[in-house]
């Protein structure tokens, strides 16, 4: 399967930032196309588009359909998906499938904002019924205890964030 993706630099090492919907990636694709070279301050060379689960399947593949540059050993992979039970699956999945190739980090400083923007809302959004619970944790080690507790609190009472909150004018 392969995947979309927006080249901002070709040079090597380079973070890859895999989004998980489309909205994100095409707000933040056209950030990128100014004349801004970062994302939330972090400079980011690739956007890759996941497509939810697809993401799965083309990383599978990632060796034959990945540009050469892509491949360098010492870029970062980074991922930043909606904070849900689905997002942190995801994340958890994909992150377990490359890890023979290279570790695959949550994109924190996003989460991070996430929380702060979501912290001015009166109330956050139910999260969609029928979602898959069963998370290692290994999303929640990236984070300091304080945020991870505050992630797992939107969990329990079964809330979420959209990674859509964060839209262009945050970037």
């Amino acid at each position: 399967e392969p995947f979309s993706y927006y080249v901002n630099t070709r040079q090597v090492p380079q973070k890859l930032l895999i989004l998980e919907n489309k909205d994100t990636f095409y707000s933040m694709r056209k950030s990128l196309l100014g004349d801004k070279k970062d994302i939330l301050g972090v400079e980011i060379g690739t956007l890759i588009y996941g497509a939810g689960k697809g993401i799965w399947r083309s990383f599978q593949e990632f060796d034959s359909c990945a540009e050469p540059y892509m491949k360098d050993r010492n870029n970062e992979l980074l991922y930043f998906g909606d904070l849900d039970y689905e997002g942190i699956f995801i994340y958890e999945k994909l992150a377990e499938i490359f890890a023979v190739r290279a570790e695959i980090k949550p994109f924190t400083i996003a989460y991070e904002q996430m929380l702060i923007k979501s912290s001015k809302l009166p109330l956050l959004p139910e999260m969609k019924e029928g979602q898959n619970q069963h998370i290692s944790g290994q999303f929640f080690r990236f984070f300091s205890k304080e945020t991870s507790d505050e992630m797992m609190k939107i969990l329990e009472t079964g809330r979420y964030i959209p990674q859509e909150i964060l839209n262009i004018r945050d970037f």
